[in-house]
């Protein structure tokens, strides 16, 4: 049998859980959005989750909800939505930090004025 590490007793004492070999992120849901549309929940999904786990977007902590051990929502606000971007999206989870997966934010459309649009 193998000998828990100090680590892994100290984490056991004070989580009342044995550390994960880490957590990893598997997919995004929605994977991108459109500059200025308003706040949206983001759907992630992958392995080793805990009630500890916390979606950083772009480095900063946003506010979880854990599902399951694969599963996690974060609310993502308006003002992460203000200009178009490609942002990395972890899980951290002391002392561990996911894989990234990148979350695309998109320039909006352009309309195009076409002459029907100029008709009275």
């Amino acid at each position: 049998a193998q000998r828990a590490t100090d680590y892994e007793t100290e984490w056991y004492a004070i989580t009342g859980a044995w550390p994960t070999a880490g957590t990893s992120i598997s997919s995004l849901s929605p994977s991108s959005r459109t500059a200025g549309n308003g706040a949206f929940m983001l759907t992630v999904n992958g392995s080793g989750f805990t009630t500890a786990s916390v979606v950083r977007w772009g480095g900063s902590n946003r506010t979880t909800i854990f599902v399951s051990s694969s599963q996690l929502l974060a609310l993502i606000s308006a003002d992460d939505l203000v200009v178009a971007a490609t942002v990395a999206i972890t899980v951290y989870d002391d002392p561990v930090t996911s894989n990234s997966l990148s979350f695309a934010v998109s320039v909006p459309a352009t309309p195009v004025l076409t002459p029907e649009f100029f008709a009275f």
